[in-house]
Order: structure tokens, then C-alpha cells, then sequence
């Protein structure tokens, strides 16, 4: 391993939506560079091997990587579930992130030190702070969503927990304020979001296969199924609410529902309300976001998701379904919403209206309106990725 070369681990935490995001910056890298990958849970492993475009790139440039599972350190991690000592705890906790560990498991050499981490912006695992200690690496923290996120009315009672590391990139300027909560306003950086460059996006549509004109409009739903972590009343709204948009489906005719399920929010008992519909009429796709919005003439998603941004990336009209519940968000009006990406859907008979309108007249000024808020916002689509690696690359 040459001294010369910089050492930097990239830290995974939930998976492919982080890996999604980083990976274009990674693959413009134009510098000395050792990549070593910490995946924190199988899970997240797990959830990246489901990109392959994404993965194959880290994978190949990565020198290693290393899957934390429940049997390492399963010893410490026991007695400090029951520890209730404070100096016990924090010695069980710092036995936990061993540095050493970690550099052996990874194969860096222990004279070397790690220079820089990369993680997403939700990242405040133990590992940070012990990495922080041991080797003082500048520690880059960026999004693991297209999302901008904006002040909301209810921000004063949300407990703001600082972020440990020291810059924050963002997907866009309008990110700032929101994101100042968290760290410093001269600590904060933006440039675009890779996964929108021009370059990016040309390579997830490459993969699609196309067979000809279809006689049918394809509608993505995007959906984050939530039923395991509400409570049996919220769950009974969940799934009546998913029952009322299959039923606004089968009013339509010579349709096919592709949908795709959030890769962390996916309780199994979507399934049971979809096998209630004729076959036919849906299937489940696990593929990229990106491709789906490109071969398909629609795009529906949940209240508050990622995906609504998908439909004005790709130049289709974007749905977005009413809050079914309140426990999960505390706002009435989505990011997206707020900014014009998508247009929410108040009820039953909203969304029907609306997605007719959608697949029928496509060239509405709701619809254009869309794209061009997108373009306001993300900006340009070029150089973004390489912009990001040259910040990376002085810092």
C-alpha cells in the first residue's frame, strides 16, 4: 500500500440509496486514492447488491470491504446491553469500535491512517467518533436522498442533534437553511445530485430494453410500506388507503401498475392487498428508480417519497398520494409539494382525476410546471459528479 495514496472508507449505513448517490462522485475520482467500503449491518450489503450499476462501480474500485454481522464483537455487545455502569458501558462501547479491529478486517496496514470518510448524513454511529479519534480524518458527509429539504412549521420541536463530521454536501442551495441546524452554514456545499447528471441518468436508461410501441400507459407506484411500525388502528388505515389507489387503478382501462417498493420500508403485507387485483393489472419491479420512470408514462408515489422526483427528472407527470396517517410525518404538505414537483392528491376521487389527466393530457401546464421547478431547483445537470470529486480532492 503506497503512503502516497489517500486512504478513504466509505461507510454504508442503510444501503443502495446511499450507494446510489455516491457512486458517480467516486467513479470521477482523479486522484491517489485506496477506497476500502464498511458495510455497518448485512442488511445494508444486502440492499446495495441491488443496484448493479452502483454496486459493480464501488466494487471494482474498492480495495476491500468489510460486512459487520451480530457475531463480531457479540461478547461486548451482550454485557453492554445489560451494563448499567457508566464507565463499564463506555469501555464495552469503545472495545465495540476498535479501530484495530477494523483496520484488520478491512487489510489496512496499522500504520497507515484513514484520511478521509465518507458517509451519509444520517450516520452518527459510534464507528464515526472512534475513527475520529483514532486518525482524525476529515470526515464528508453527504445525502442519501434527491430530497430538498426545506424549514417546516413544526421544526422548533424536533431535537436537532449536530452532525459529527466536518462538511455536509447537499443536493441543492434551497438545502441550506434547513441544514444549518445541524452544522455550520460555511460547512455546507452544494453542487447537484449525481444521480440526475446527464451522464448518469443516460446509463441507468441504457439498460432498458424496449419491444416497440405498447398499446397500454405503464404507471410506476412507488410505495414505502409502513405497515411494521404503526399501530394496528394506523395499519388498518394503511391498508384501506392502498385499497382505495388499486381500486382507482382498475377504473382504468388498457393500464399496467409497475410497482416498486421501498427498499427499507417493505413489510410484506402489501402483498395482501395487491393479491386481492387481478394479476394482470400489476407486477413488482426491483429496478432502478430511474429506468422505472423512464419506460413507464407515470409516475405515483406515497406522501413524502423520494420517488416523486423521479417523474420530472424523466419529463412525466408526478402523483403523489394523500397522507394516509399522521404518526409517520408531521407536515400536512410534502417537500416535493411545497416545491412544485408533484401534485398531491387530496382523496380517492382527486387521484383518479388527477391521474386521468396525467395519462390523457400530458402536455398540461401541471405537468410542465414540473419539469420546469425541477430544473429551477437541481439546476444544471452537467459535471456534477466531478465537481463533487475536485471538492473532495482539496479538502
Amino acid at each position: 500500500m503506497s503512503k502516497d495514496k489517500k486512504v478513504i472508507l466509505l461507510v454504508i449505513r442503510r444501503g443502495v440509496s446511499e450507494m446510489e448517490w455516491i457512486a458517480p462522485v467516486i467513479n470521477k475520482f482523479n486522484f491517489d486514492f485506496e477506497l476500502f467500503t464498511l458495510y455497518l449491518t448485512k442488511a445494508s450489503y444486502s440492499s446495495c447488491k441491488t443496484d448493479n450499476l452502483s454496486f459493480s462501480i464501488i466494487d471494482i474500485i474498492q480495495k476491500n470491504k468489510f460486512i459487520l454481522t451480530k457475531k463480531d464483537k457479540f461478547l461486548q455487545r451482550f454485557l453492554r446491553k445489560f451494563s448499567k455502569n457508566n464507565f463499564l458501558y463506555s469501555s464495552l462501547t469503545k472495545a465495540i469500535h476498535d479501530i484495530k479491529f477494523l483496520k484488520t478486517k478491512l487489510g489496512i496496514p496499522k500504520y497507515k491512517k484513514i484520511d478521509l470518510v465518507l458517509t451519509e448524513f444520517g450516520n452518527y454511529s459510534f464507528w464515526l467518533n472512534a475513527i475520529k479519534k483514532e486518525d482524525r480524518p476529515t470526515i464528508v458527509h453527504f445525502p442519501s436522498s434527491p430530497i430538498v429539504f426545506l424549514k417546516n412549521q413544526n421544526e422548533s420541536k424536533i431535537k436537532i442533534r449536530k452532525i459529527p463530521g466536518d462538511y455536509l454536501i447537499v443536493n441543492s442551495s434551497l438545502d441550506v437553511n434547513y441544514w444549518s441546524k445541524f452544522i455550520k452554514k460555511n460547512k455546507i456545499f452544494y453542487f447537484g445530485t449525481p444521480m440526475y447528471e446527464k451522464e448518469w441518468v443516460a446509463k441507468r436508461i441504457n439498460q432498458v430494453k424496449y419491444f416497440g410501441k405498447r398499446k397500454y400507459k405503464k404507471i410506476l407506484f412507488a410505495y414505502s410500506s409502513f405497515f411494521g411500525i404503526v399501530n394496528s388502528r394506523d395499519f388498518t388505515k394503511l391498508d384501506f388507503q392502498l385499497n382505495q389507489v388499486m381500486q382507482t387503478f382498475e377504473m382504468f382501462q388498457n393500464i399496467k401498475i409497475v410497482i416498486k417498493i421501498h427498499p427499507n420500508k417493505n413489510h410484506p403485507h402489501f402483498l395482501n392487498v395487491l393479491k386481492k387485483y387481478k394479476k394482470n393489472l400489476w407486477t413488482l419491479s426491483s429496478k432502478n428508480l430511474v429506468s422505472l420512470a423512464s419506460e413507464c408514462d407515470v409516475v405515483v408515489s406515497d406522501f413524502q417519497s423520494a420517488a416523486t422526483v423521479f417523474g420530472p427528472l424523466m419529463d412525466k407527470p408526478s402523483i403523489e398520494l394523500w397522507k394516509g396517517i399522521n404518526s409517520i410525518y408531521n407536515s400536512n404538505k410534502s417537500l416535493s409539494g411545497r416545491l412544485g414537483l408533484t401534485a398531491k392528491a387530496s382523496t380517492k376521487k382527486d387521484f383518479k382525476k388527477k391521474l386521468y389527466k396525467a395519462i390523457h393530457k400530458k402536455k398540461d401546464k401541471m405537468w410542465i410546471n414540473q419539469r420546469k421547478k425541477f430544473i429551477n431547483i437541481y439546476g444544471s445537470n452537467k459535471n456534477i459528479s466531478k465537481n463533487i470529486a475536485n471538492f473532495i480532492k482539496k479538502i
